[in-house]
């Protein structure tokens, strides 16, 4: 009768232990590059905040321009909310007045230049209190638009409204950077205003960082 050896193998565990290695090593490298990606980002946001805040004061100083224009032509600054409550200045008129619009007496709207849906004399009384736009003429004449050639954009003031506001216009916040820096829309009031008697207040809101800034024409926000 003869001897039967029997040999183990062991190469199956290694192979094993290998895959495993891998997969980690995997892991680890996408962790990084995760981590990496993350840490950029926040530092790209780092590094927009000041250029953006220097934005919005360029952009404070040109809309100041423009309301000042306003009131040498027509005699008066643009009118805000007379509702209660609007003198948060967050729903107002001035996307509205600066732009001008056409009125249509039979229907009791108003038109924009840069919009197709017309804006009726109930909206108006909704929104802002008011029975009718200042800088308006009867269809089919345009008034003064004066924000022709100006950096700036309009856009929904809020998600649960249909008022336009204006908005800064500017190169910092591209693409990957506008869910960082959260910046709002104009806020405008007079009549007079708040911070600056006989005038008006002009300023805007951003969110970045963990941290709220607001820029206007006044001490303090400047």
């Amino acid at each position: 009768m003869s001897d039967t050896q029997v040999i183990h193998g062991s190469s199956a565990k290694p192979r094993s232990n290998n895959a495993v290695k891998v997969a980690i090593a995997l892991v680890l490298a996408l962790v990084a590059a995760f981590a990496g990606r993350v840490l950029w980002h926040r530092l790209a946001v780092q590094k927009a905040v000041p250029q953006e805040l220097a934005a919005l004061r360029a952009s404070r100083q040109d809309l100041s321009e423009i309301i000042e224009s306003y009131r040498r032509q027509r005699g008066y600054y643009p009118p805000s909310s007379q509702l209660p409550g609007g003198q948060d200045g967050v729903l107002n008129p001035l996307f509205y007045e600066l732009e001008g619009t056409r009125h249509k007496a039979s229907e009791h709207t108003y038109n924009l230049p840069t919009t197709k849906d017309p804006v009726t004399q109930a909206n108006l009384k909704e929104w802002f209190g008011l029975e009718g736009l200042s800088n308006s003429l009867p269809m089919p004449e345009w008034p003064t638009n004066f924000t022709s050639g100006h950096a700036l954009g309009f856009r929904t003031v809020r998600d649960d409204t249909e008022v336009l506001g204006l908005e800064p216009n500017d190169a910092v916040r591209t693409e990957d950077l506008v869910d960082d820096l959260v910046v709002s829309t104009w806020r405008y009031r007079t009549g007079p205003g708040i911070h600056n008697t006989g005038k008006f207040d002009i300023w805007v809101e951003m969110d970045a960082l963990g941290k709220h800034y607001t820029i206007g024409n006044w001490p303090g926000v400047e």
